[in-house]
């Protein structure tokens, strides 16, 4: 029987980006819990497009961090880009288009969109 690709669902909206629940094994009854990613597109995405939020509350050294509160996981998520910390993650247009709107950072990991410059 053939499967019909559906849309995740979004987690959450911050200055224009999405942020879309995974689907562990894409399963789309049960969403994951702690990863998430900015890519909501038909198609295999790569690891580099999903984002744990247990890492990125320790990173942003979001104190108290409830990995089980919504409201816990939208606050390190906005913080995270805020400081540039989830570039790595996006989709490299929309990466682009938020590093020039919104950047520079004084946090960003991996390369600036549309530079040749490890940070």
């Amino acid at each position: 029987m053939p499967l019909k690709w559906i849309k995740p669902e979004v987690f959450m909206r911050y200055k224009g980006v999405k942020v879309y629940y995974t689907y562990p094994d894409d399963m789309l009854e049960i969403s994951s819990e702690y990863w998430f990613s900015f890519d909501g597109s038909e198609g295999e995405t790569g690891d580099y497009e999903h984002f744990d939020v247990r890492n990125i509350a320790l990173d942003c050294g979001i104190v108290p961090f409830d990995r089980c509160n919504p409201n816990d996981k939208k606050r390190a998520i906005r913080k995270a880009l805020d400081e540039g910390r989830l570039l790595y993650c996006m989709p490299s247009i929309v990466a682009k288009e938020y590093y020039e709107k919104y950047g520079p950072f004084s946090h960003t990991l991996g390369p600036i969109p549309g530079g040749d410059r490890n940070v």
